[in-house]
């Protein structure tokens, strides 16, 4: 048997959003071939502590589960500095702005649309 344990640490702001995300992801996990237990808990909502808890037959269980779409966006959205992923329309209408007259005066710099990733 595989258990992990461990501590999702986001913004208080952030926090009601991605612990919603993660409890989704609990039931449907739970159903998984190979998931024993899988729990996600409220520790610390002041300074945005989410506890998760979860146990797998084995690897070959384990690394189905993280290879599923669902579980790698909470992955990716429980590290990022906002607390989740970017929506297709936020990153085109940067790029729809690149594009138009409005950004005619712009040379030689980035436009870098990724939530507060490289500031984190």
């Amino acid at each position: 048997m595989i258990v992990i344990t461990g501590q999702i640490f986001t913004g208080p702001d952030t926090l009601p959003a991605l612990y919603a995300r993660l409890k989704a992801l609990c039931e449907p996990s739970r159903a998984e071939d190979g998931c024993i237990f899988y729990h996600m808990a409220m520790e610390d909502a002041e300074r945005g502590v989410i506890m998760a808890m979860e146990g797998w037959r084995d690897q070959a269980a384990l690394d189905a589960h993280l290879a599923l779409p669902a579980t790698a966006r909470a992955t990716v959205s429980a590290n990022h500095a906002m607390g989740r992923m970017g929506d297709p329309d936020e990153i085109a209408a940067g790029i729809v702005y690149l594009s138009t007259p409005a950004a005619s005066f712009m040379t030689g710099s980035e436009l870098v649309i990724d939530g507060g990733m490289t500031a984190k």
